[in-house]
């Protein structure tokens, strides 16, 4: 069995690689790593599949690379299929199915929603049954909670808050919970009404955790925002007085030559 908390450590040195590199990060370097979190997520428990997924939140590069290898996956599943060769489909659409399952909706819908259709007439050129192995990858919502009130109280402020997220983006019907607000509010130190909006939205959660973890980071970013608003608003400025002027010749000229005209 594949040490998750091992494959873990090697996604986050993946994603730091990604982010400092300087060149693109070659397929061998990132595609037998992702067989192995694929293979990891068949394998762990339903707590350590909230952890993979959650490993890969607001981390759009992995994520993206994720979805290239889903891709390839797919695509070879549905060519095995077409030659009857199920004896590679088979595996390949597991594969996919799993990689489908880490990924978990968080990317380009148009993109999925491709992927799987071809999912679908793969598995049904191979009369292979898709819900069956689905259903035992699915992670019950309350699975979320659990592991974010472990993760709690480990100590794991940002993971417990990445948690709680995805819970309530998956059932909305959490938020009418008092302990899971109170929970909520708990781990943002806002109120709970306020801290229930700020963790089902993807944007604003991870805005709250930057904010938390890397403080410095995320003023220098605001600045620098604010900075580029001012200069917009200046050249704006700039331009329409400049657009005023030059409406004001035409009128000026248009006037004298009506006056002229006019004699």
């Amino acid at each position: 069995m594949l040490d998750v908390e091992l494959v873990l450590a090697q996604v986050d040195a993946l994603h730091h690689k990604i982010r400092t590199a300087k060149k693109k990060i070659a397929d061998k370097e990132w595609q037998p790593l992702y067989k192995q979190v694929c293979a990891a997520f068949r394998e762990a428990t339903p707590q350590q599949r909230v952890d993979i997924q959650i490993a890969l939140e607001n981390r759009d590069a992995l994520l993206s690379l994720f979805v290239s290898y889903l891709t390839k996956m797919t695509e070879t599943a549905l060519k095995a299929a077409g030659k009857d060769n199920r004896k590679i489909a088979i595996p390949a659409l597991e594969e996919a199915l799993t990689a489908d399952a880490i990924v978990d909706g968080r990317f380009n819908i148009d993109e999925l929603q491709r992927i799987h259709r071809q999912l679908e007439a793969t598995a049904a050129e191979t009369r292979y049954d898709m819900e069956a192995f689905l259903h035992k990858l699915a992670t019950p919502v309350p699975t979320y909670l659990e592991r974010a009130y472990t993760l709690h109280k480990a100590g794991n402020r940002s993971q417990a808050i990445r948690t709680l997220g995805r819970a309530l983006q998956l059932d909305h019907s959490l938020q009418k919970q008092e302990h899971i607000a109170d929970f909520a509010a708990v781990l943002t130190g806002k109120s709970p009404q306020t801290a229930l909006l700020t963790l089902e939205d993807p944007y604003l959660r991870n805005l709250y955790i930057e904010e938390c973890e890397n403080p410095s980071h995320l003023r220098k970013t605001v600045e620098a925002r604010h900075v580029s608003r001012q200069a917009s608003s200046k050249m704006g400025i700039g331009a329409g007085v400049i657009l005023a002027a030059l409406t004001l010749l035409v009128i000026v000229g248009a006037a004298g030559y009506w006056l002229i005209y006019l004699r």
